[in-house]
């Protein structure tokens, strides 16, 4: 019986390690150089049009929330979905923002997530504590939403959530904008 429980916790302790590695190996280059957008993702980006989504990826794999988003899911990829949020404009449906999930066996810590995006964009602009933006070279900025999720929005905008007041101007000053917008993403 002793032998037994030794085995098995030589091979919980094997496996925890085993996958560990996995975890690591997937995530090692995530990101497309130099952006915030997902390896596997980086074919539609803000901006782009809801008819770009569709013509992206395979049909079955987008849903269609009920506020009208549009929710991608793709295998073999460290994300396992994207949300693709969208705006009416004079030109049709266009991506706002975009938010980004990673998978759930990815037990990590936020900072992981910090830290992999940073190895990508650089250092991020901390406007408070937590609250991290990555300028891109597109015109975008890139958040981390919590340990499983970043975001990719036009540039300037944030979510209505996040500081808005002295740490949001400082930002914007940062940034080296005359003005930046009031309420977060549209």
């Amino acid at each position: 019986m002793e032998n037994e429980q030794k085995e098995i916790a030589r091979l919980e302790l094997r496996e925890k390690t085993l996958s560990k590695l996995l975890v690591e190996a997937r995530t090692v280059d995530m990101f497309v150089p130099l952006t915030g957008y997902p390896n596997g993702f980086a074919a539609v980006k803000v901006g782009m049009t809801e008819a770009d989504v569709y013509a992206a990826y395979p049909k079955e794999a987008i849903k269609v929330g009920e506020l009208g988003y549009l929710s991608v899911k793709l295998a073999n990829s460290p994300f396992d979905h994207a949300t693709y949020y969208l705006e009416d404009t004079k030109g049709g449906k266009k991506i706002s923002h975009i938010i980004f999930r990673l998978e759930r066996i990815y037990d990590g810590e936020r900072q992981d997530l910090v830290k992999r995006i940073s190895e990508n964009l650089g250092k991020p602009l901390t406007i408070a504590t937590g609250y991290h933006v990555w300028p891109a070279r597109d015109k975008t900025d890139v958040l981390v939403t919590d340990k499983y999720s970043l975001m990719i929005l036009a540039e300037g905008y944030r979510p209505a959530y996040w500081p808005q007041d002295k740490e949001y101007e400082a930002l914007c000053k940062a940034l080296a904008k005359n003005s930046c917008p009031s309420n977060g993403a549209k």
